[in-house]
């Protein structure tokens, strides 16, 4: 009785649930890479967002007369710590703010330079949490205008806090931060920002 046979090697029980075992493995591992995948895209598009926002707040922002560089030298965006934003910046580097340039560099390690240019724009970094405090500490005194997408830095003294909120991105500023620093932030950018004072 040919008939009643097993046509293939995987009709018993026990291969059949190998078979589905690695068929579901297989499917689970292909998920993962496309889900892997979506996160990377979601990850890049933030941080598009939030680049572009840096163009804008420096669009918006005046800093005092005796910054260096003056009115008219590239206005420096730093980035502390490990950079989130990648390529992020690319469609932004040829764009002008009011006429200058947007020079955007990592910084070094440990405390600055004494005798380095200050920059305009601080951005730190999420893996700068254990030393935000102390960094603050450094730029306080200086026209440096601090930014972080880190929780509760506009709270501990930075000055802008980006936070994403509903699909959105949106931000607080700390106007005693701004002030002390002797910086101007246009009041059509502060409608748009929550005040933390």
């Amino acid at each position: 009785m040919d008939l009643l046979r097993p046509a293939t090697p995987f009709a018993s029980d026990g291969n059949r649930m190998k078979l589905l075992l690695k068929i579901l493995l297989i499917q689970a591992l292909l998920l993962g890479a496309v889900l892997g995948e979506a996160a990377a895209d979601h990850a890049d598009r933030e941080y598009r967002i939030k680049a572009a926002l840096m163009y804008n707040f420096a669009k918006y922002v005046a800093w005092p007369a005796g910054m260096p560089g003056g009115d008219t030298g590239s206005i420096k965006l730093c980035i502390k710590g490990e950079d989130p934003f990648g390529a992020a910046f690319d469609p932004i580097r040829e764009k002008k703010v009011r006429g200058r340039s947007l020079e955007i560099a990592l910084c070094g390690e440990g405390e600055p330079d004494p005798g380095a240019e200050p920059p305009h724009m601080l951005f730190v970094a999420g893996s700068e949490k254990e030393t935000v405090e102390a960094l603050l500490d450094l730029c306080r005194g200086y026209p440096i205008l601090t930014v972080s997408d880190m929780e509760g830095f506009a709270e501990k003294g930075g000055m802008i806090e980006m936070v994403r909120k509903n699909n959105s991105i949106k931000f607080k500023v700390n106007l005693g931060a701004v002030e002390e620093a002797g910086i101007s932030i246009s009041s059509r950018l502060l409608k748009l920002a929550t005040i933390v004072e």
